[in-house]
């Protein structure tokens, strides 16, 4: 395709040209386009280079099959006019929020999350197709703000804690420190004490009380030693139930989440909606992924139940039941 042929003024118009992929190079060349139309084509999805032709100010990606928009979107920061009309599209990347010119958007036609649906409005005309661009930049806006602040109040807090760890070590060495000066003295006044040199009484009296406090120190370490392992041993054994618990919790809270679609869609995808604005993070098509394999074992069961039943009614038909011949004698 020779894209000089379809560029008219500042236009290139790419439309029912049955694209599957976008021709990123090509374009990028044709730096006369600040128009790019690629409408009615069979798009599913952007390769994340589409964001270096910052030379398009008007885009038209209407009528395809877009599932998404890369992650850094909001690098075309020229973009004024933007048209999603028609397409796959359920949530939208927070890079979006950097679009500050956008000043016409359309994504009517995609099945957004009640959230976005709810900012950007009918879009019927072109008073309402601006007035969401701009609710939705604002939308995008305050979501990333609330992310950005949520994940600097957690490194706030690891940093907190870090630096109590690092001055732990600090207070046990000044502790140290003290205790050895504190034997230090000790010992030196028991040397001018014993300057004189002690009389053999007092050596054996003395040579007694050392043995005994040795022994008593022997006594209360191994004592301490026992006590020490004792804690430890309830200390792990805490820390086992914990973990086991917290494991079993979360798969209780996975398996509800995962079949709360099969009783209430309606409270799902509300859910769903609420963790991908928290979290950045697709949980809806998640949750879609563990509700199916859900289906599966449930239909697999019923299936396996079938069968044992086959199983269980033949081998009683076979085996169990008397035949004629028996009845008879």
């Amino acid at each position: 395709m020779n894209l000089k042929d379809k560029l008219q003024d500042d236009t290139l118009d790419l439309s029912m040209s049955d694209l599957q992929e976008v021709p990123v190079k090509d374009i990028a060349a044709v730096r006369k386009a600040s128009h790019l139309d690629l409408s009615n084509n069979r798009l599913v999805s952007l390769p994340r280079t589409f964001v270096t032709l910052t030379h398009i100010v008007k885009l038209d990606l209407s009528k395809n099959q877009l599932t998404e928009l890369p992650e850094n979107f909001g690098d075309m920061r020229q973009l004024k006019y933007l048209d999603l009309y028609s397409n796959q599209i359920s949530r939208l990347p927070l890079s979006l929020a950097e679009l500050k010119n956008l000043k016409w958007l359309d994504l009517k036609g995609n099945p957004l999350s009640p959230g976005v649906a709810s900012v950007a409005g009918l879009c019927s005309n072109s008073k309402e197709c601006q007035a969401c661009a701009r609710k939705v930049v604002a939308y995008l806006t305050d979501v990333k703000r609330s992310i950005d602040e949520e994940k600097q109040r957690r490194i706030e807090a690891v940093a907190a804690v870090g630096s109590e760890k690092d001055t732990a070590p600090v207070k046990k060495d000044a502790k140290k420190k003290k205790k050895k000066s504190e034997n230090k003295d000790n010992k030196s006044r028991v040397d001018k004490e014993n300057a004189g040199g002690p009389k053999p009484e007092q050596q054996k009296t003395n040579g007694h009380t050392a043995t005994s406090k040795l022994k008593s120190r022997m006594k209360s370490s191994s004592g301490s030693a026992l006590e020490t392992d004792g804690t430890t041993a309830r200390l792990c054994k805490n820390l086992v139930r914990l973990i086991f618990w917290l494991t079993a919790l979360s798969a209780l809270v996975v398996l509800a989440y995962v079949t709360l679609p099969l009783f209430d869609k309606q409270r799902s995808d509300s859910i769903s909606d609420y963790l991908e604005v928290q979290s950045g993070q697709p949980v809806k098509y998640y949750q879609q992924i563990g509700t199916k394999y859900l289906e599966k074992l449930i239909d697999s069961i019923i299936l396996w139940n079938d069968d044992l039943q086959t199983i269980a009614r033949d081998f009683y038909t076979k085996y169990l039941t008397p035949d004629s011949s028996r009845s008879d004698l």
